[in-house]
């Protein structure tokens, strides 16, 4: 049982918006720079707001990744209760 339980923990995790976000500007800014050294010194200025959009998004998939690992994963919280009922239980 406990055996399923973690992999349950396991499939919970999913891709939050914050990461893909963070992909789609990296893709973004990855082609303004290229546009921009390559055809067109205009598209430099495209980065002055990309850039700051970039770190912000690095900045919350960091904050938010340290307040997941701070949580009990739920295989700690079963073992908890099972803890707390065993011992609750007469011997």
């Amino acid at each position: 049982m406990l055996h399923r339980i973690e992999k349950v923990d396991q499939e919970v995790k999913e891709p939050s918006t914050v990461k893909l976000f963070l992909v789609l500007l990296l893709v973004i800014n990855t082609v303004v720079l290229k546009i921009a050294f390559i055809h067109h010194e205009k598209w430099y200025s495209v980065l002055l707001i990309s850039i700051p959009m970039l770190v912000a998004a690095i900045i919350s998939n960091k904050r938010k990744r340290k307040v997941v690992q701070d949580q009990p994963s739920i295989t700690e919280k079963v073992f908890e209760n099972q803890k707390n009922v065993e011992h609750l239980q007469p011997s």
